[in-house]
């Protein structure tokens, strides 16, 4: 979790900072000011591909072990535990 944005009327320097954060592999961030929730939510929101990535991984996986992908690529459990948090964040954003 990313601490907050002091910066209120700063919206792009919110957004750059969280997006670092985010790629960092931090999954939220706490806002001082309403206006903020919009750019945070957005910018921890997953790519389009990425949740159908984790619909496909969780399908594939659905009658358990290991199991490949359409495009070929092999998957197994611990993706599968990345897939469903994926998806709960897709969900949440």
């Amino acid at each position: 979790m990313m601490s907050v944005w002091a910066g209120i009327r700063d919206l792009a320097g919110l957004r750059l900072d969280t997006e670092r954060g985010r790629d960092l592999g931090l999954v939220g961030r706490v806002a001082v000011h309403p206006t903020q929730l919009p750019v945070i939510r957005e910018a921890f929101r997953p790519e389009p591909a990425l949740v159908e990535w984790a619909r496909e991984v969780i399908g594939a996986l659905a009658n358990g072990g290991v199991s490949t992908l359409g495009n070929g690529d092999m998957v197994d459990p611990a993706m599968g535990g990345r897939a469903e948090r994926i998806l709960a964040l897709a969900a949440r954003t």
